[in-house]
């Protein structure tokens, strides 16, 4: 089966897009927080922080114009209200990417994976995970 991206919406009332990022895995395991950017319509928005915690098995950023499978699949339209990148927040089903882990890499986790894809204007991050992650509005931390 091909990979197919789905509109996932952690939040309601997504913005079109975001235009940055700032992730940390640590101890408590990984935090993504998806900051705002300038929107065509004049509307602000705020940063939503999506806290993953133990449940993702892995990462990975690639700047938003190298993504390795980004391009014409089904689902990867462009965000309504934006022309030009995808829907901000997007479920891979069929994720290749999920396929190429061996069952001895996932030996020591319980599915079923999800994997998560995340688009801002500068960054693509794709995360697997064993357990859709905790959604809020917040600020980022101080560095």
């Amino acid at each position: 089966m091909a990979h197919a991206y789905r509109v996932w919406e952690p939040l309601p009332d997504l913005p079109p897009f975001f235009g940055d990022y700032e992730l940390r895995d640590s101890a408590a395991g990984l935090t993504v927080w998806l900051r705002p950017g300038v929107y065509p319509d004049g509307r602000e928005y705020g940063t939503l922080r999506l806290s993953f915690g133990r449940a993702a098995l892995a990462y990975r950023v690639h700047e938003e114009f190298s993504h390795p499978r980004f391009g014409p699949e089904s689902g990867a339209d462009a965000s309504p209200a934006w022309e030009w990148g995808p829907h901000p927040c997007m479920v891979v089903e069929g994720s290749e990417w999920l396929a190429g882990f061996s069952d001895a890499q996932l030996l020591e986790f319980r599915g079923p994976f999800t994997h998560y894809f995340l688009y801002t204007l500068s960054n693509t991050i794709d995360v697997l995970a064993n357990r859709e992650p905790s959604a809020a509005w917040a600020e980022p931390p101080a560095e």
